[in-house]
């Protein structure tokens, strides 16, 4: 049975609201480059009209693509990463290796931090720039699928530079390494305002599995079929078992489906792919 949380002392700045919000900027990032610069994608945009000062930092090597911007109306400056083109090839080429990290015992994904590493030295710099000019702003950090991955990564850079981030909302993260790494994100994520958004059955959020010592580094909220209902997750031991992980058979359309959002971006970005090819 889900029940709906909406006061809790431990996460009581969960919105449902801000979630849903926040997703519809993960969804901007797999538009086109030209329109996320120019922020005309259609709906997407449309929702959040008033970005300004928007930066693409992109790898041509491997795809992966983050997006900075400030929006003045909602006092938010908005750090997104771009969910992975392909599911299928995602999860097959998912090898589960690991590499060290630079904190006691931590260990990371290996692929996770090698797409990371490709944008990051422009992304800290953009990201503090921009914060530097919008000292009031509240840091937004978001992502789905590999982005959430990615955004995992980016946010303790982000931490150890020296800036807060008020906010922090991912959905359907994959896990991104050992329990040593995801104390040492709860230690510099200090905010209360952070969530890992789930959906029903979805796949993602349960690679690479535990049993290869991999375990998920921020609190999850568990949404329902329909996303009407979530229930708020134990999080003194990372994971729950009577959440996401109750569920035994697993779902890659959940996985592409979170808030009955059927919109897509009016661009050649999804217009190119094949049937085979499931963009998320």
């Amino acid at each position: 049975m889900f029940i709906i949380y909406l006061f809790s002392v431990a996460h009581a700045y969960f919105s449902k609201k801000l979630a849903h919000d926040l997703y519809l900027y993960t969804k901007i990032a797999v538009c086109d480059t030209q329109q996320i610069k120019e922020w005309n994608c259609g709906y997407f945009c449309d929702q959040h009209p008033d970005m300004d000062s928007i930066k693409v930092i992109e790898s041509n090597r491997n795809g992966v693509l983050s997006y900075v911007g400030i929006n003045q109306a909602e006092n938010r400056i908005i750090v997104t990463f771009r969910s992975t083109q392909n599911l299928l090839n995602f999860i097959n080429d998912l090898k589960f290796m690991k590499q060290d990290y630079p904190c006691y015992d931590c260990k990371v994904h290996s692929g996770f931090m090698e797409s990371y590493l490709d944008i990051k030295e422009d992304l800290l710099k953009q990201v503090n720039e921009l914060s530097v000019l919008n000292p009031k702003a509240q840091l937004t950090i978001t992502g789905h699928s590999l982005g959430a991955a990615l955004a995992t990564l980016a946010a303790i850079d982000l931490t150890n530079i020296g800036l807060y981030i008020h906010t922090f909302y991912i959905f359907g993260s994959p896990r991104v390494g050992n329990k040593a790494f995801a104390e040492y994100f709860s230690k510099k994520i200090t905010t209360q305002d952070k969530a890992r958004v789930t959906h029903f059955s979805d796949l993602v959020p349960h690679l690479p599995p535990q049993s290869l010592d991999y375990i998920h580094a921020v609190p999850e909220f568990w949404f329902n079929q329909d996303f009407k209902e979530y229930q708020q997750c134990e999080y003194s031991q990372f994971e729950d078992d009577k959440c996401s992980n109750s569920m035994w058979s697993h779902s890659i359309r959940d996985h592409r489906d979170y808030f009955n959002i059927k919109y897509r971006c009016n661009d050649s970005f999804y217009q190119k792919k094949t049937k085979e090819q499931i963009i998320l």
